[in-house]
């Protein structure tokens, strides 16, 4: 009875969570003004902290700490403002200068829509027309409504109407200036109430969520701040030698803009572009401006944000967009600036707490999937070229020895598995396994050499010192598993060639004898194929008793000693279950033979 108790509340967990998360977003909508300022405040405080701590380390009291770095950064904020506001008036006052080039530049697109738009555009109208006729039929006009025109307040109430939204945004950013105080303040008694309402004995877990969230978010905000600094700068110092007017304006608002992702760019670029229109009697120096924002802005993400700070928010950029989406619905325009701390927060939650591990799993940035899921996965759907770029992106990282034992040999080993349990139809397992060798091949030809030259700093040996046959136990896949071992073995001097699948064991035996290899190697992946590998082995050893015969039966580690003496008693004079282990068995018999060993890394 009480297992079925427990089991009840876990059935209706998923339900319950949905339920908790909608009531969450249900308060976070209704309480926005509440909640909006205190999560400008954090943003801000997890800014300020460090510069705080740094205070400390020269033996200043908190609060004269606290009150010192707010003092400065709201200072610099307030001073930029004040300079904004400023280059804002003066512009505001020059525009009525810039009215006729701007009215000159609607006349010449106006132009522009002459001929056979123009034309298209009438064609248009009067089919409207057309369509809109009623056939001599009169239609009762339908009555007008009556319009009153309501004159705008006066006296105290006009004046009440015009300070109200100044009073709010003075009153929000009072708030918030308050609760950075007390948030700095407070910080590490703030941090261990959430211990206390999180459970003592959950101390390390809380501990970790938190410091996460704190490292991520202000080693994202550091390294935002400082791009989009460089942004400004770099966009003001264009504009000025493009003699665009209010370059310094245009500059500070492009790099603040850029704080809003994705958007705010494009913004600045689009303020920059309508103020060169106005200023300049040709199209040259608008062309120019919006150029000059393309180019800084593909310079930043292509080279300057992956060098700086890569994946520092954890964040995936499609999932950054949905939650920027979801918190700009929420919370209006300033959900944009606070959408990516906010979903750090979320991810870094996701990390350490099992039952939320979904969210990471959603917006987080790293694989979701092993490699050889990856794989097996595009090949699954035919993508070959997906599969290639998913190794080509794992070599650039990792060993060349584990591309063979991460990726592929385990990719083929989920193929085997599935045609054994029906979910492949033989012809989509002979695809997959001619891919793969399509697939090795490419990589052979480009990533692989260059990783193995990487990790071993020495070219391998121009001439095989070993010379081995590979048979396939049954079909394609078998002989693609057998190609892998090839080319794991061919960078130690030892040159397997695999034989066709569905030999018969005569034929294996006429093919061994006519070549006459220093090694003959049976492959096979679980399930099944021991007992083809047996009879082969069984032939081989009658014809060559002296010839060295490895049997590498992957897959089957659950059953590996009853699969080794199995056949080890047909003739096999090795067995290995695993890549690895079949590299060494050959490897071994090439130094047998007294060649130089190349100095490879294993």
């Amino acid at each position: 009875m009480a297992p079925e108790r427990r089991a009840r509340p876990r059935r209706f967990q998923p339900l319950l969570q949905i339920l908790v998360l909608a009531f969450a977003i249900f308060c976070l909508g209704v309480a926005r003004d509440v909640f909006i300022p205190i999560a400008l405040a954090m943003l801000l405080t997890f800014v300020l902290a460090p510069i705080t701590e740094w205070l400390r380390r020269w033996r200043l009291p908190r609060v004269a700490a606290v009150i010192v770095t707010v003092a400065l950064a709201f200072s610099v904020l307030g001073g930029l403002g004040w300079l904004l506001a400023s280059q804002v008036t003066t512009l505001a006052a020059d525009l009525p200068q810039y009215k006729d080039n701007l009215m000159g530049k609607i006349r010449q697109v106006r132009r522009v829509k002459a001929g056979s738009l123009e034309q298209a555009q009438s064609t248009v109208k009067e089919v409207i027309g057309e369509l809109q006729k009623n056939d001599g039929v009169v239609k009762k006009r339908p009555p007008q409504p009556v319009v009153i025109e309501r004159q705008p307040p006066g006296g105290l109430e006009g004046l009440r109407a015009t300070l109200a939204p100044v009073a709010d945004v003075l009153g929000t950013a009072g708030l918030v200036v308050v609760l950075v105080v007390f948030m700095l303040i407070e910080r590490q008694r703030l941090l261990e109430r959430v211990i206390r309402l999180a459970g003592t004995r959950r101390v390390t877990l809380t501990t970790k969520i938190l410091t996460d969230a704190a490292e991520r978010i202000g080693r994202y905000l550091r390294m935002q701040g400082l791009i989009n600094t460089a942004f400004g700068c770099a966009i003001g110092t264009g504009l000025f030698f493009i003699d665009v007017p209010y370059a310094l304006l245009l500059g500070v608002l492009a790099g603040l803009l850029r704080f809003i992702p994705y958007v705010g760019p494009w913004v600045g670029g689009g303020l920059a572009a309508v103020v060169s229109l106005a200023v300049f009697d040709g199209w040259r120096e608008p062309l120019l401006v919006l150029a000059l924002f393309a180019g800084v802005e593909l310079l930043i993400y292509l080279v300057l944000e992956p060098l700086l700070y890569s994946h520092s928010a954890g964040v995936s950029p499609l999932a950054l967009l949905i939650t920027l989406a979801f918190w700009t619905w929420l919370w209006g325009p300033i959900g944009l600036i606070l959408g990516t701390p906010l979903t750090v927060c979320l991810v870094a939650l996701g990390r350490h707490v099992p039952d939320m591990e979904f969210i990471v799993v959603l917006f987080g940035d790293e694989p979701v999937v092993p490699i050889d899921v990856a794989v097996y996965q595009r090949l699954l759907k035919g993508d070959e070229a997906g599969a290639r770029g998913v190794l080509e992106e794992y070599v650039k990282t990792h060993a060349a020895a584990d591309v063979y034992e991460d990726a592929l040999m385990p990719a083929l080993a989920r193929a085997r598995r599935d045609a054994a349990h029906g979910a492949l139809e033989p012809e989509e397992a002979r695809r997959i396994a001619a891919a793969m060798g399509r697939v090795l091949d490419a990589l052979e030809a480009a990533a692989l050499p260059a990783a193995a030259a990487r990790d071993a700093g020495e070219p391998g040996p121009a001439v095989p010192a070993l010379v081995g046959l590979a048979c396939p136990a049954r079909d394609e896949i078998d002989a693609a598993a057998l190609r892998v071992l090839a080319s794991r073995v061919a960078a130690d001097g030892v040159r397997l060639h695999v034989l066709a699948p569905g030999l018969l064991a005569a034929e294996v035996v006429e093919q061994v004898a006519a070549s006459v290899p220093g090694v003959v190697v049976v492959g096979s992946l679980a399930p099944g194929g021991r007992a083809h590998a047996r009879y082969v082995f069984k032939r081989l050893r009658a014809r060559f008793p002296d010839l060295p015969l490895v049997a590498a039966c992957w897959g089957a580690a659950h059953e590996a000693d009853r699969a080794c003496a199995e056949l080890i008693e047909a003739g096999a004079t090795e067995v290995a279950t695993t890549l690895r282990e079949a590299r060494e068995r050959i490897v071994q018999y090439r130094m047998v033979r007294g060649e130089q060993t190349p100095s490879r890394a294993a």
